[in-house]
């Protein structure tokens, strides 16, 4: 009972009523009488006993057949419940979507983990100004020319040419 009663105590009245404007006080105030009166009948009727007292029907009406028939329809009506057949699939997808979350966020992890360590060595070089050439083929080796395999300019093989060109225009 008192678990009901706190469910019911979610909204903070006062605090709300501080923060709304005097136009808006009554009409709130007049849904906060209107919802305490709601879960009231509802907390009352949930407490009252819901079984037919076949005895006072029985003494009441004359017909004690139509009291008999009614009693045996309704203690053999049997309501039907529907079965619960998607649940175990939920479940399981529920679990499969847990694991895919928790792969992906360890891959976001490593790749921000990777971020960061690039981001420390960029940092950690000296000013632009500074840096030769040979600087730079030391921090970014994949800048670095083929003059072996590559004699002439641009030192690049053909077919890395086009994303040579489209990082410089």
């Amino acid at each position: 009972m008192a678990s009901k009663q706190a469910a019911v105590k979610v909204v903070n009245w006062s605090q709300l009523l501080e923060r709304t404007t005097a136009q808006t006080r009554p009409r709130i105030l007049a849904f906060k009488n209107k919802t305490d009166a709601i879960v009231a009948a509802n907390l009352k009727a949930k407490e009252q006993d819901a079984s037919i007292n076949w005895d006072h029907y029985q003494n009441v009406v004359t017909d004690q057949a139509l009291v008999a028939d009614f009693k045996q329809k309704f203690e053999s009506f049997k309501v039907p419940q529907p079965v619960d057949n998607k649940s175990a699939q939920l479940n399981e997808k529920a679990k499969a979507d847990i694991a895919a979350v928790t792969k992906f966020n360890e891959e976001l992890d490593a790749k921000i983990n990777n971020i960061r360590v690039n981001l420390d060595r960029l940092l950690s070089l000296p000013a632009v100004e500074q840096l030769t050439i040979d600087d730079i083929y030391e921090h970014f080796p994949q800048r670095r020319p083929d003059y072996q395999k590559y004699p002439y300019w641009p030192h690049r093989h053909p077919n890395d040419l086009s994303k040579f060109y489209e990082q410089y225009s």
